[in-house]
């Protein structure tokens, strides 16, 4: 049934029966049905019936219903455009107006869904300043924090997904402008000092990238949080690319100031995770060793700033890596790994690292070398690092990862290390 063409459309009638009825709840499981359904069917076997489910689910969007029943209808149309792609593309003007509206909802869960609603639209819409000027158009609306930040998020999603390198100079301004001058508290400001990093990193226009290569610009602001979001600014484009060093030598310069407290650090030891986010694929021109031992060393008698540091490695190992049993070896750093691995088996443990939290952190490292390249390919690649070998038969010896022969075919979704942005 799966890639049967036209398995859709015996159900079809139930459930557009079914997106009309004026119960909640009916509603609600319809939009979710319509999802399983998406979710198992080849897109092939879903294209004659395409048309009618995208209008009959616009329509249901056109409505006004409560928060749950518009999630769910969201999430479901969501779902159609990630799979169906361009097929979709000549119902790219509702759902545009659709997904926008609902970054107004009172409610969290439903600005999320249309902020992941609008990154799967972004990748099919061709006019990415018509998407980005029609979003500026609902922050222009609403002052509350909690709805700007999640519709800050949703321009960044654009930026990502091939939208940044489309704007024309002209956004690009007004995008500038408007998260510049935003009001809101210290989260606000962060979040439209990532965004605009996400723009410096992405434009086409060597004018925006430079004045977005520094500073954020911020209007108004404490010398504290306009160093913050400073920071958050050059994370955000080192996030996005790995292969900006005049990015990573301004973040340096900040870091060795002594006047950078230790809040404002948090996002340079994040940094830490996303340059390791690159690395782990291949060669970045950024010296991400060199970055891990200077902010290791500037946060060395804190323990919490180290174990954030590890935890972002580790994170950066299951962003790429989530299913062990679907790992290509081929595709993996060994160079980076063994970096990684060395640090964390020599800089941890009680004669070198006091604190039991950061020696803990520092084994999850290694435990997810082990437990998704498999404890034969990390012992091969690490056998000049006396370390590593010794850390994983003495502290390591009794994890499920050493001892299990079996690699895992569960992705790993491990915790955001980013409070600029929601977890995907």
């Amino acid at each position: 049934m799966k890639s049967r063409k036209k398995a859709f459309d015996p159900f079809w009638p139930l459930l557009k029966e079914g997106l009309t009825r004026t119960q909640a709840d009916v509603r609600e499981s319809t939009a979710n049905a319509i999802l399983d359904l998406v979710k198992l069917l080849d897109p092939a076997s879903f294209k004659p019936s395409l048309i009618s489910v995208v209008g009959g689910l616009i329509r249901a969007l056109g409505d006004k219903w409560a928060s749950k029943v518009k999630s769910a209808t969201i999430n479901c149309a969501s779902e159609i455009v990630a799979k169906s792609g361009v097929m979709c593309k000549a119902f790219v003007p509702q759902l545009q107006t659709v997904f926008c509206k609902s970054l107004l909802d009172v409610e969290l869960k439903t600005r999320k869904q249309a902020a992941a609603a609008i990154s799967n639209l972004s990748k099919i819409q061709p006019k990415s300043d018509q998407l980005v000027n029609e979003i500026l158009k609902v922050i222009n609306k609403e002052d509350s924090q909690a709805f700007l930040e999640t519709s800050v998020y949703a321009i960044r999603q654009v930026l990502i997904n091939g939208g940044g390198k489309k704007l024309k100079v002209e956004t690009c301004d007004t995008l500038i402008e408007t998260l510049q001058n935003l009001d809101g508290g210290t989260q606000v400001k962060h979040v439209c000092a990532a965004c605009l990093g996400v723009l410096g990193a992405t434009t086409a226009h060597a004018g925006v990238k430079d004045a977005l290569s520094k500073e954020a610009g911020m209007v108004g602001l404490s010398d504290e949080l306009e160093r913050s979001c400073n920071m958050s600014m050059l994370s955000s484009i080192l996030k996005t690319d790995g292969n900006r060093e005049d990015v990573l030598n301004e973040m340096m310069f900040l870091v060795k100031s002594m006047s950078t407290s230790l809040d404002q650090m948090v996002f340079a030891t994040r940094t830490v995770g996303y340059l390791m986010n690159h690395a782990m694929l291949g060669e970045i021109t950024c010296d991400y060793e060199g970055f891990f031992d200077l902010i290791y060393n500037r946060v060395d008698s804190s323990p919490e700033p180290k174990r954030d540091i590890w935890n972002g490695i580790t994170w950066s190992l299951y962003n790429n890596f989530p299913v062990a049993s679907e790992v290509d070896v081929t595709k993996i750093n060994v160079k980076a790994m063994q970096f990684i691995c060395d640090k964390a088996a020599s800089m941890s443990g009680g004669k070198v690292e006091k604190s039991n939290m950061v020696t803990k952190a520092a084994d999850e490292v290694v435990l997810a070398c082990v437990s998704q390249f498999s404890l034969k390919f990390v012992l091969r690649n690490c056998q000049d690092f006396e370390m590593v070998d010794q850390v994983i038969w003495s502290r390591l010896k009794k994890s499920n990862a050493v001892t299990s022969s079996v690699l895992s075919t569960v992705p790993v979704l491990y915790s955001n290390i980013d409070t600029t942005a929601y977890a995907v």
